[in-house]
């Protein structure tokens, strides 16, 4: 007997042990390891995952396999031992971790089969059904589920239903992947420029569109072409011969850049690493525009010339689509992966990877999990971002997980940054990471000149614009020169802020204890937190009297003072709000790219990794916003966002220039920002953290208690709070529990919040107290959520 062992899909740590099934014979698959299947569960029918061969229980009745549901293998040996590391890490389900490493198209359930929940040699007595209810539980013994529309061809509903409330059978939901669309594109064929297109642009201007598109880009992807131009018009176009369709025409790589002597002291530091199959970790610390690209570029070359595979992540979307061009010229066969991606889309990218057709993969945090099998280097740009940090289960950090990962996999890992995360120099100065160091850009392009705007003059003038009359004048000339400015400023809307002028009273969000933010695109008021929205009033609810003034400044009111200021310009803006609908980012990094963009206002998507040769000026609008915050992390991120924003300026021929505005002038991080001054910056920061017992020295566990109860919110935290202190060996002097107080935002999304901060050398040891609180019962709607070394404490 045949027999594998299945780790039911459920997101419960109770699941995690394996559970014993049989393989039925009409299942012919020889090896069913990391696919998934369906299996029955008590009275109900689970997925789960084929994790190991199985031995039969000898005196047991065994139960057998249902379905298989994949086609292949979902996971690999690897990726399991991977998921587990990742459970035990990050305490979460085993199958949790798992889910995280497939794209969310193998988790969209499809139909429903008609499943048998009796066994042959079960059979209730035969004389309770039809004969044709009878021949169908026949060929769901010999042959498996069912679909439920063949089902229904073959007995009908009323009996389908009789046999269901008999016990007889269940209906599962099951998964069926839509086969992906072959890649088409469209090429001239047969076309004389000259004298078609002129006589096509009278009788047949949509013909005569195609035909200008595809001379222009050359190859057009099919679906994008068709939804320009009417397929009645291609479809002319191929019968005349003037057009063909094709596959994606292989693509001859574009050859190395000569490297400067920086960065040829770092790729020969990393080329011994990159030849060999051996775990090294190192720390690539370079400026802004120091030539990190082209030494990524280089040693993902390496690793191909020496027959394995790459992984590139950066920290936003907007840089996928910012490099792809420039790692497709490289590596034609390069794969990008992100969470944004369509469905059909990304599922035929994750075939291409599993299917070993691609070398490179491009790609956002989730990228990570590609099911390459011969992985050779990890690359993780602006290794410092918080966004490589996952907020909801299972909480990873994708710059740990690369690390686990290429431990298994005997892989290199470079993590690049111009300011990295302090944790990394911290342990790159200790050794346990390679430190490389490129301190000058790459010529032409040299380091801005910084100003810093001291704002509380302007006030005290009587001036609150958002823009100075200093960032207003440099603007100015940049314009008159055919140079583009960003300005950054991390807060989308128009206002964030409303308040009565009589009373005091600001508009709040029903659901969290948060202000509601203006938007003047939408005319509302909107929750950044919760998505809740509110027409605009003009009455204020509190005192009744119409005195409602919007406060402050986000990026939609940057956006109008500038277009206000300088009528004549091409203004946009990048933030969350103008790239929701499907294909604006991408629209608006090409506008800025071919220089139709003259001003771009965006919040900290502007500030990462973009390089527009263009960009001479870069305004920093209000370099305060994270610098007070209720973090212990708040002057490392204010000082990152400034001198990431900053690195934005001056990269082309034209020197760089990067006004700071701020209300805090004179305040050491501003100062350090402003001079790109990481190493004064490290030095006094890691020694506040050393005093205070912050990370790198400890970590951190935040267990937070949700409740729509403020009351019992807090009881439960205290009570969490006394259960900790019984635990807790009394002699244990490297343990600080602190807490329990009410979140920073201390209502989100309807639920009061508490937490409690532990801190401890020891990982392990707060690991063994997060799976002892995870046992706990909790009254009913009580949710705890425990975060080990989280990237905010708000």
């Amino acid at each position: 007997m045949r027999c594998v062992q299945v780790l039911i899909n459920l997101p419960s740590s109770r699941m995690d042990n394996y559970l014993t099934y049989r393989v039925p014979d009409h299942i012919t698959e020889q090896e069913l390891f990391g696919r998934r299947v369906l299996v029955k569960l008590g009275a109900h029918v689970a997925e789960g995952y084929v994790v190991a061969d199985g031995a039969p229980d000898i005196g047991q009745a065994m139960k057998p396999v249902l379905q298989v549901l994949d086609q292949q293998a979902v996971i690999n040996a690897k990726m399991l031992d991977l998921a587990q590391w990742m459970a035990a890490d990050y305490l979460c389900p085993l199958s949790v971790a798992l889910g995280a490493m497939l794209p969310r198209p193998l988790h969209r359930k499809r139909g429903q089969v008609v499943v048998p929940l009796v066994e042959p040699d079960e059979r209730h007595d035969s004389r309770e059904i039809s004969s044709s209810a009878r021949e169908l539980m026949e060929q769901l013994w010999c042959f498996g589920p069912l679909g439920y529309q063949q089902a229904l061809t073959l007995l009908g509903q009323d009996e389908l239903q009789f046999l269901a409330e008999q016990g007889w059978i269940t209906l599962s939901s099951y998964y069926k992947m839509q086969t992906p669309l072959p890649e088409r594109y469209y090429a001239l064929g047969d076309f004389d420029p000259e004298k078609d297109e002129a006589l096509l642009s009278k009788k047949a201007p949509r013909q005569a569109e195609a035909l200008h598109i595809c001379r222009q880009k050359g190859l057009v992807e099919a679906r994008a072409l068709e939804k320009i131009v009417p397929k009645s018009s291609l479809e002319a176009l191929l019968k005349k011969g003037w057009l063909r369709l094709t596959a994606p025409a292989a693509v001859a790589a574009a050859g190395k850049q000569i490297l400067t002597a920086e960065q040829q002291a770092v790729m020969t530091a990393l080329e011994p690493s990159l030849e060999k199959s051996r775990f090294t970790a190192w720390l690539l610390h370079g400026v802004t525009a120091s030539g990190k690209t082209e030494v990524y570029l280089q040693a993902i070359q390496k690793v191909i010339d020496c027959g394995r595979q790459a992984i590139m992540l950066v920290p936003e979307i907007a840089l996928t689509r910012h490099l792809e061009q420039v790692y497709r010229l490289r590596f034609p066969d390069l794969v990008v992966l992100h969470s944004q991606m369509p469905d059909r889309e990304r599922y035929r990218a994750w075939l291409q990877i599993q299917d070993g057709r691609a070398q490179v993969v491009l790609g956002t945090r989730s990228a990570l999990f590609a099911p390459l099998t011969r992985l050779g280097l990890i690359i993780l740009d602006e290794e410092h971002e918080s966004t490589y940090k996952q907020e909801e289960t299972p909480r990873y950090h994708a710059r740990e997980v690369a690390l686990a990962r290429a431990r298994l996999e005997q892989a290199t890992v470079i993590m690049g940054s111009a300011t990295p995360a302090l944790e990394s120099y911290y342990k790159a100065l200790k050794g346990e990471y390679r430190l490389l160091t490129m301190s000058g850009r790459i010529a032409p392009a040299r380091l801005p000149r910084v100003t810093i705007i001291d704002m509380r003059r302007h006030y005290r003038q009587g001036r609150h614009s958002a823009i100075s009359a200093e960032l207003r004048e440099a603007i100015s000339a940049r314009l008159e020169q055919g140079q583009q400015t960003i300005l950054f400023l991390n807060r989308r809307g128009y206002s964030p802020v409303t308040i009565c002028r009589m009373c005091g009273q600001s508009l709040m969000c029903p659901h969290c204890a948060v202000s509601l933010s203006y938007h003047q695109d939408s005319n509302g008021y909107l929750c950044h937190y919760c998505d809740y929205q509110q027409e605009v009033i003009e009455v204020c609810p509190a005192c009744g009297l119409p005195a409602l003034s919007p406060l402050g400044y986000g990026t939609q009111k940057v956006e109008a003072e500038a277009a206000a200021l300088f009528p004549d310009a091409r203004v946009g803006r990048l933030d969350m709000d103008s790239s929701r609908k499907s294909g604006a980012q991408k629209s608006i990094l090409n506008s800025m790219k071919t220089r139709q963009i003259d001003i771009l206002i965006g919040t900290q998507m502007v500030a990462k990794g973009l390089d527009y040769p263009g960009v001479s000026l870069v305004g920093i609008v209000d370099a305060d916003i994270t610098l007070n915050l209720p973090d212990f992390r708040a002057y490392e991120r204010t000082l990152q966002l400034v001198v990431q924003a900053s690195g934005r300026a001056g990269r082309g021929q034209d020197p760089g220039e990067v006004l700071i505005q701020t209300y805090n002038p004179e305040h050491a991080v501003i100062q350090m920002a402003a001079a790109q001054d990481y190493e004064s910056f490290y030095r006094t920061e890691i020694e506040s953290r050393r005093v205070l017992q912050y990370p790198p020295f400890t970590h951190i566990m935040r267990i937070v208690v949700w409740d729509g109860q403020e009351k019992r919110a807090q009881q439960t935290a205290a009570d969490i709070f006394s259960w900790i202190y019984e635990i807790i060996d009394a002699k244990e002097d490297q343990i600080m529990v602190l807490g329990p107080a009410p979140c920073p935002i201390s209502r989100l999304r309807g639920k009061y919040r508490q937490q409690i901060m532990i801190k401890a050398q020891n990982r392990s040891l707060l690991s063994s107290i997060g799976l002892s609180l995870k046992r706990l019962k909790y009254p009913p709607g009580v949710r705890i959520e425990i975060d080990i070394d989280p990237m905010s404490t708000l």
